[in-house]
């Protein structure tokens, strides 16, 4: 990613624990990301802790840029909504 440019970024989580339930959309396109592909992650009950935009368990791993028009769904949203979020971004 070049700096100093703006990118639309969208992350959907279908539930399921390790990378198989998480597609990761850049500028509107999905996007293949790495990790544990045999998909046999751990997951954790997070469900008492806060949501952190942008930051890490340490400060290496925080993001240094400005983040803009955060949006949360309680849903799974298409690959087709999330182009058309990106097309209405500014």
């Amino acid at each position: 990613l070049a700096l100093g440019t703006w990118h639309h970024v969208c992350s959907v989580w279908d539930g399921a624990a390790g990378d198989a339930g998480i597609q990761l959309y850049l500028d509107g396109r999905n996007e293949t990301i790495g990790g544990n592909d045999a998909g046999d992650a751990t997951e954790v009950d997070d469900s008492a802790a806060n949501i952190a935009i942008g930051g890490g368990a340490v400060a290496s791993q925080s993001f240094e840029g400005a983040i803009d028009e955060v949006m949360m769904f309680s849903r799974h949203l298409t690959a087709n909504e999330i182009a058309t979020l990106h097309a209405c971004a500014p």
